[in-house]
């Protein structure tokens, strides 16, 4: 159950699939598991993965919907980096087993922030190092009204995406909205699509273009910026 992909600077394919309950490496066609446990404990179901500008790669740990909830919030959020020598690649834990559904990951052009979206909690979470070396978590922007946010792309100038995940059965109209904050965490206006299942964000190298799948219509589209 392919959930996320990403790709590292090398060109590598990385999938999150949350029923194998791992992340894979995927080249020359084969898939390899690449990580699918944290100190002898199986994940929950990775769902989101993106990488920093240094190399690290950052994944969300949902588990399938439902799982991970406001009556248990045992999402995590974790990092694979290197050594700064290079060589072995270290696994850690930025947010450990607390999360209600943590869906998409972004990371800011810089490095210096970590976006995730918490679904089952409408809202979106933003975390930083302060001292270096330690992470903190802070609510970044709370929405109200649908299910919440369930994907997010950061903008090279700092503009954060996010997509907003409703059923169909529950949804006043057929229109789905994608939420656009500015670099200070504020909705600087609104983008709609047919449908309000938005599962899935993706910018353009350029920064041109937006992509979105939409799981209602079983659809993707493209949105000029």
């Amino acid at each position: 159950q392919p959930a996320g992909i990403a790709m590292d600077k090398t060109g590598r394919l990385y999938i999150a699939d949350t029923a194998l309950r791992a992340v894979t490496q995927n080249s020359d066609d084969v898939s390899n598991v690449f990580v699918k446990e944290y100190e002898g404990k199986s994940f929950r179901g990775p769902s989101s993965l993106a990488f920093g500008p240094d190399g690290s790669m950052y994944f969300t740990d949902s588990g399938p919907l439902g799982e991970t909830t406001l009556q248990n919030p045992s999402g995590s959020c974790f990092c694979v980096t290197m050594l700064p020598n290079g060589g072995e690649q270290i696994l850690k834990p930025l947010v450990l087993e607390s999360l209600a559904h943590p869906g998409g990951i972004a990371v800011s052009a810089d490095g210096k922030n970590i976006y995730i979206s918490e679904l089952l909690r409408n809202r979106v979470l933003r975390l930083f190092e302060y001292p270096s070396g330690v992470w903190q978590t802070s609510v970044y922007y709370q929405f109200s009204g649908s299910v919440g946010p369930s994907c997010l792309a950061c903008g090279k100038d700092g503009t954060l995406y996010v997509g907003m995940f409703e059923p169909s059965s529950c949804a006043q109209g057929s229109s789905g909205t994608i939420n656009v904050l500015s670099a200070d965490g504020q909705v600087s206006k609104t983008i709609s699509i047919p449908g309000t299942a938005i599962e899935g964000l993706a910018l353009s190298d350029d920064g041109s273009c937006l992509y979105v799948t939409e799981a209602s219509n079983k659809a993707l589209y493209k949105v000029e910026l």
